[in-house]
């Protein structure tokens, strides 16, 4: 599921009539992974925040990848992908703001 079940149809079809093929590189890519440095290594901040229930990036692809890369992670209740697609994106959005403002102030 890509959007959240509490956006209305319309809404949702209106989102989803934007989306559009993934570019070839874009899949080469996730096909074939180049190096992958961890953003502690690099000393960059990094933050994680998906869903519970998310069916393209399960809990446990979130929680490696926090480890990985040293970063707090948010795993928000629910199983929507696109949490900016969502009827209450400003949950996610606020946690973003948020980070961006302890990290950078």
């Amino acid at each position: 599921m890509l959007v959240a079940d509490d956006l209305s149809p319309a809404l949702a079809n209106t989102y989803l009539l934007r989306f559009q093929d993934e570019s070839r590189r874009a899949l080469a890519e996730m096909q074939f992974p180049g190096p992958c440095f961890s953003a502690a290594w690099l000393g960059v901040p990094a933050l994680v925040v998906g869903r519970e229930s998310d069916r393209l990036v399960p809990l446990g692809a979130l929680k490696r990848a926090a480890f990985f890369h040293g970063a707090a992670l948010h795993a928000l209740p629910g199983q929507a992908h696109a949490l900016m697609l969502e009827a209450h994106w400003r949950e996610p959005a606020g946690l973003l703001a948020d980070w961006l403002a302890r990290t950078y102030d």
